[in-house]
């Protein structure tokens, strides 16, 4: 019907719409008889006009006859409309919105194994068609909206204002506010192109609740959501596909990838100590990830990235489809050096993306002890506990202050030593210094500036242990201050009502 208005505006050298713009036609009318009257007369006037045509007109051809019944009828029909004070009105009107959304997270990444090769072959050709590399989910939707030069996005925006949004972790606007014309569609196409699966999470309904909500109270026409349906955090897509519905927002969801399960095992969130010790355990915690293996059991790994040799194997046994579980592996390292550790989820059959299976680490093995060295003003129960810990710990060398005990305690105690070290060669010796419940006054300005590049210089450990008496008020305005996890402005101590 567009070529009909076209046609219509030319012959009443009307204005074109502008674009954004569309055309109301109403024609009103003024009939002074009612519509059952004006039917019956049409029928009665059809009736006579054909009954005198037969009787005086019945030498003629019927084609001529017909033509004369046409006529009269014709003439009659102009009358009416005469009559009626028929008006034509033609009303700029503002085009509604057309909302599309396109997935974009890293599920969109999959490539799938089609178990129908007709799909498999419909979904290559799309994409291959369309210069999309890989047939994954994110190039198939690509493709539609591509093929043939974009022709779904250019149908819309005939009757449409077209606003293109990807959804991930976040909702985004792609190119301009609102499509209007094919120039618009030129210029969205090589950044529909260019968009690649990303971000960890997938919210599908907060993506579409924040869509609808930027028109600010003007509910769109229509939203198109491309998407595989996997929403991972958030609102789920179907709370928001009501509140669409309620906003009176029809919703054409073009689902992608295939009908069948995913096969995929991921895992991530890999965390280990860079450094290690012989004959000390490392664990590693790791999170796996499975999808179409509930109920089935996965296999991980640590291995040695250079010799290939497997250091140690866990059977997991996978919980429900999709739900991160959160586990731990761990080997022991039998000599010093540099270690590289393959950490993997051995690949399942038919599993559709191995790259998430495996992370490296590296790590560093050592053979020495570390250095620590406990200061306090007396024995507290905290420093007490600290000492039986560590002085048990066979990776660890400890040396213990009391400022305030007696020249007994160093000749008593292995561990002790009569003063905190005054010197920079002395001190960074040490690999973690832990202070206690002692006042600033008890450290010389030099033994403070060596602890303070003790951290800053030589990138060692420092533990403070808070405290009734002093710490860590006591060392405001000291160099240790900016060593300090809190700042120390108004920190008060507590009255005796308080505590």
């Amino acid at each position: 019907m567009n070529w009909l208005k076209r046609l219509s505006e030319w012959l009443l050298d009307a204005r074109p719409s502008s674009p954004g713009q569309g055309t109301s036609w109403n024609i009103t009318h003024d009939f002074p008889w009612p519509s059952w009257g004006l039917a019956v007369f049409l029928v009665l006037a059809t009736l006579f006009v054909v009954a005198v045509y037969r009787r005086d007109a019945g030498h003629l051809p019927r084609a001529k006859r017909g033509l004369l019944v046409g006529l009269r009828l014709a003439t009659i029909a102009v009358v009416l409309f005469l009559l009626s004070q028929a008006l034509l009105s033609v009303e700029r009107t503002g085009l509604p919105y057309v909302l599309v959304l396109l997935d974009v997270s890293n599920s969109m990444g999959t490539v799938d194994r089609y178990q129908q090769p007709a799909e498999a072959e419909a979904a290559k050709r799309l994409v291959a068609d369309n210069q999309l590399g890989q047939s994954t989910r994110l190039a198939q939707a690509q493709a539609l909206l591509l093929d043939r030069n974009g022709a779904l996005l250019r149908s819309l925006i005939e009757n449409h204002k077209l606003r293109f949004h990807t959804i991930a972790e976040g909702d985004a606007v792609l190119g301009e506010e609102a499509a209007l014309n094919a120039a618009d569609i030129d210029g969205l196409l090589p950044k529909i192109r260019e968009l690649v699966p990303g971000g960890n999470e997938t919210r599908l309904g907060d993506g579409l609740r924040n869509a609808l909500n930027s028109l600010r109270g003007t509910p769109p026409s229509a939203a198109i959501l491309l998407t595989d349906g996997i929403s991972t955090d958030g609102e789920s897509l179907q709370t928001a596909a009501q509140y669409a519905r309620q906003r009176s927002v029809p919703l054409f969801a073009v689902a992608l990838g295939s009908a069948d399960p995913v096969i995929d095992l991921e895992l991530h969130n890999v965390l280990v100590d860079d450094t290690a010790f012989v004959g000390e355990p490392v664990s590693f915690a790791y999170t796996l990830t499975a999808r179409g293996l509930s109920g089935k059991t996965a296999r991980v790994n640590l291995r040695n990235s250079e010799t290939g040799e497997t250091l140690a194997t866990r059977d997991v046994r996978v919980a429900d489809d999709g739900k991160p579980q959160k586990q731990e592996l761990s080997f022991t390292p039998n000599a010093t050096g540099e270690l590289s550790i393959v950490i993997e989820a051995v690949e399942q059959p038919q599993e559709s993306n191995t790259a998430n299976n495996r992370e490296t680490r590296h790590i560093s093995v050592r053979d020495e002890k570390l250095k620590v060295l406990l200061v306090d003003r007396v024995p507290r129960w905290e420093f007490r506990q600290l000492k039986d810990l560590l002085g048990r710990e066979k990776t660890v060398e400890l040396k213990t202050v009391l400022l305030d005990a007696d020249d007994e305690f160093v000749k008593e105690d292995r561990t002790a030593l009569p003063r905190v070290p005054q010197t920079r060669e002395e001190l960074f010796e040490y690999d973690v210094c832990i202070l206690g419940d002692l006042s600033s006054t008890q450290l010389t300005p030099s033994v403070q500036e060596n602890l303070r590049d003790f951290v800053g210089e030589r990138g060692r450990g420092m533990l403070f242990i808070a405290g009734p008496n002093h710490s860590p008020e006591t060392f405001a305005g000291t160099p240790l201050e900016s060593l300090l996890p809190i700042e120390l402005a108004g920190v008060r101590k507590p009255g005796p009502n308080e505590i």
